[in-house]
């Protein structure tokens, strides 16, 4: 039961990083795309 929950805890963390990783690299494309707009 233990493992059971440390594994889903290990699960949530690592959907969460993909998550949090995707909208860092989303916003990093942005703010190039904009920079580029004005330069």
């Amino acid at each position: 039961m233990v493992t059971l929950i440390r594994l889903s805890a290990i699960v949530l963390c690592l959907l969460v990083g993909i998550g949090l990783g995707k909208i860092y690299h989303l916003h990093i494309q942005a703010a190039e795309q904009t920079a580029k707009m004005f330069n």
